[in-house]
């Protein structure tokens, strides 16, 4: 499964991005990352999990880029097999439907066709776990006792864990959480600038939606895995659960890469950072439509450089 994870990354890499050395870089990444290869020895649900979010993905920007009716039955079968492994796959779902919704050039009949045969494919699995609980438990999210430890100590526990796949050394005391939680914050910022781009200038669809579902689901997954954590007791505190985040993670900095790669050599960085006043300007007082992602390249090119 394992070997399937980083054949089915390969694949869908060579897609989308342009640069054969970004595409080595991400499959050599998940195939000598050692916490993958370490779950990957023992029989275990997070192997066959991350292997359905990574095929899930893969069909999803197929489809987004192709609009192909098999790769979109293919994403929501992957994903519903996804939830029946851990219920966490869930996140796939509030991930895709966004991206199916805001799908440019395509009719609104047709979104809500692809939406509903989604959803058809894919709650089914939910709905059988709530059914499940309530039968049993009395309750719909089954009985689970109350999270021990605080937002602030998961967030803190899950940074310091993260920064072990970016520092090969990690600096000492919360240096590297630090850091690493800024990095975070400069993904999700880029990602609010994707979504602001792609809102403004259709165009941008084409380019970014990529980046928006990898990056988008890396975001919600890693949102979501925190609050439960949290509020109820699922596993001893530990990284197990951020393992499906390594892969999402990867190829969002590649895909965001590969793009920022492309700007710089068509000259086009420049451009973008210097039309930043004119895009704060149609946000805030015109609201033209221009490209917004002069102010994201501003602010994320630092970290895919550094995370490189």
């Amino acid at each position: 499964m394992f070997g399937a994870t980083i054949f089915t990354v390969g694949q869908c890499l060579r897609r989308h991005v342009q640069h054969l050395f970004l595409i080595l870089w991400g499959c050599l990444s998940i195939g000598l990352a050692v916490p993958l290869a370490g779950i990957a020895s023992f029989a275990i649900t997070e192997t066959p999990f991350i292997l359905l979010v990574t095929i899930s993905l893969s069909q999803t920007s197929r489809f987004l880029e192709t609009g192909k009716r098999p790769a979109l039955i293919w994403a929501a079968a992957s994903a519903s097999l996804a939830i029946l492994t851990r219920y966490i796959g869930v996140t796939l779902i509030i991930t895709i439907i966004p991206l199916l919704l805001i799908r440019r050039g395509v009719a609104p009949w047709e979104k809500a066709r692809n939406i509903g045969l989604y959803l058809l494919i894919s709650v089914p699995p939910v709905c059988l776990w709530f059914l499940q609980n309530l039968l049993f438990n009395g309750k719909f999210d089954g009985s689970r006792a109350t999270s021990p430890w605080t937002l602030p100590e998961v967030m803190d526990k899950f940074l310091s864990d993260m920064s072990e796949w970016i520092f090969l050394y990690p600096p000492p005391g919360d240096a590297a959480a630090i850091l690493t939680g800024i990095a975070l914050l400069s993904l999700a910022a880029y990602v609010g600038w994707t979504l602001i781009s792609v809102y403004m200038e259709p165009r941008a669809w084409v380019e970014w939606r990529s980046f928006l579902l990898f990056g988008g689901f890396a975001l919600v997954y890693l949102a979501f895995i925190t609050a439960f954590q949290a509020s109820i007791e699922i596993v001893p505190l530990g990284n197990r659960y951020l393992y499906p985040l390594y892969v999402p993670f990867l190829m969002a900095a590649v895909v965001g890469l590969d793009k920022l790669l492309n700007y710089a050599q068509g000259g086009k960085v420049s451009e973008f950072v210097g039309r930043s006043p004119t895009v704060i300007r149609a946000l805030v007082l015109e609201k033209r439509k221009v490209n917004s992602h002069s102010i994201g390249l501003a602010v994320v090119l630092p970290l895919f450089l550094w995370l490189s």
